[in-house]
């Protein structure tokens, strides 16, 4: 599953060093918890067009890959059905996909992950690495309420805020531990650079009021999200017309189609970052894909923080790594990358 992409030439020690460790931490820390997965389930793939949430479903299969295992169940959260969990599992823990859903944000995420507490109380339930924001404090003691009730919730955080939350609120055990996506390794760009700078910007709930204020931005910006719908009916028709091996039972064809659909979607997010020689966004994993393909980028929060959370727990030790608190911070400093380039080539010829 590593390097799904023609690998590199060249890659900086540095940034193959900081990734390798951060895979470390997620070998180490989910193995505490999974020592033995015989019989297991995987639920809520993301069955939609944010190329993040693919990059997470990816890694936590290279994760499980790499130990040699394989979910026996997955599904989304709208093709659920208990009773087939149960039986095609009928012992083993159930593993809840990671990302930025946990809270009231994204309403129908977090039901779904409230109803797997109660119709599997003999179950352990692991929540792989998260983000959480609760607006509401209903909402909040609710879930608390859930997990105390269940009493064999493990959760998995990306951050300090989310640890603190979590602890400060939950009655189960909280680790720290980087976002699935790293585990994919180091990543070569799929296509050339055809601009120097690629802004790719939120336009969903978690936008930031900084990343959309009303500032020119670069004249030489091209300025995308990947969140696009028909872009995404698109790939869901095109994956759907995939051969897929008849030998195979309903459930290995339905895993094989995830992750046939999330490398799709890797692949169409790696291509948008790639063409810039420079990346801003606001978005967490256009960090993290940036990140594992050496790109230099700038990273603005989201609504509540999380990016620059993540950043702060885990990368900002990259050289490729630059946060900014607004839009004139975030293009000052990419001129002044952008000019230090420019010199360093100049010095080159010279």
């Amino acid at each position: 599953m590593r390097n799904i992409f023609q690998q590199r030439g060249m890659q900086d020690v540095e940034e193959i060093t900081l990734i390798a460790s951060l895979e470390d931490r997620i070998e180490t820390m989910l193995g505490q918890v999974l020592p033995d997965l015989a019989s297991f389930a995987l639920v809520d793939f993301p069955k939609h067009d944010n190329v993040g949430d693919s990059a997470i479903w990816l890694g936590e299969v290279a994760y499980l890959a790499a130990r040699g295992v394989r979910p026996s169940y997955v599904c989304t959260f709208g093709d659920y059905v208990a009773e087939e969990l149960r039986r095609t599992v009928p012992e083993g823990p159930i593993l809840i996909h990671g990302g930025g859903n946990f809270g009231d944000i994204w309403p129908a995420h977090q039901a779904f992950r409230e109803t797997l507490l109660a119709q599997f109380p003999d179950r352990q339930i692991i929540q792989l690495p998260q983000s959480l924001h609760f607006g509401s404090e209903e909402a909040l003691k609710r879930t608390a309420a859930a997990i105390e009730r269940h009493g064999k919730f493990h959760l998995f955080v990306r951050d300090r805020r989310s640890y603190e939350i979590a602890v400060n609120n939950f009655d189960c055990p909280v680790e720290l531990c980087p976002d699935s996506a790293l585990y994919l390794g180091p990543l070569a760009r799929p296509v050339k650079p055809s601009t120097d700078l690629f802004c790719l910007m939120r336009t969903d709930r978690e936008r930031n009021e900084a990343s959309a204020a009303a500032v020119d931005f670069p004249p030489e910006a091209v300025i995308g999200d990947w969140v696009r719908l028909r872009r995404h009916a698109r790939t869901l028709n095109k994956v759907s017309s995939m051969p897929l091996n008849p030998f195979l039972s309903a459930m290995e064809r339905k895993y094989q189609f995830f992750n046939a659909l999330a490398n799709c979607q890797l692949r169409r997010g790696a291509q948008l970052l790639s063409s810039g020689r420079f990346v801003l966004t606001d978005r967490l994993h256009a960090h993290i894909i940036a990140l594992l393909l050496q790109i230099p980028h700038v990273v603005l929060d989201n609504s509540y923080g999380k990016v620059s959370g993540f950043a702060e727990q885990w990368t900002s030790a990259s050289k490729l790594v630059h946060v900014a608190k607004d839009l004139p911070g975030a293009f000052a400093i990419y001129r002044a990358v952008k000019q230090d380039n420019w010199s360093q080539q100049a010095a080159k010829v010279a």
